[in-house]
C-alpha cells in the first residue's frame, strides 16, 4: 500500500544571514533500517516525535481504510 499526500504550505523567510527549510511531505521513516545502537536518546526522541507528527496529520486521512491505517500505525509506533 501507498499513501501520497500534500498539503500546501507557505515557505517563511528566514532570519537575515541563515538558511531555512520548509517540511513538504510527511512519511514514515522504515525502522528496518535503522540500528537503534547507533542512537543517542535525543536522536530516538526526535525520531518518536516524528513519528507521532506523522500519525496526527495523516491517520485522519487515511481512517477510512483500515489496513493503511494499521499499517500507518505500526509503521510509527515509537521506537523504544
Amino acid at each position: 500500500a501507498s499513501v501520497s499526500v500534500s498539503k500546501p504550505s507557505i515557505a517563511r523567510s528566514p532570519p537575515s544571514g541563515t538558511l531555512g527549510s520548509v517540511t513538504a511531505m510527511r512519511f514514515s521513516i522504515d525502522r528496518r533500517l535503522i540500528d537503534r545502537d547507533l542512537l543517542e536518546r535525543g536522536e530516538i526522541a526526535w525520531l518518536n516525535a516524528y513519528h507521532a507528527r506523522v500519525l496526527a496529520e495523516i491517520g485522519p486521512l487515511v481512517a477510512e481504510d483500515p489496513d493503511t491505517a494499521h499499517w500507518l500505525r505500526d509503521a510509527c509506533a515509537p521506537l523504544s
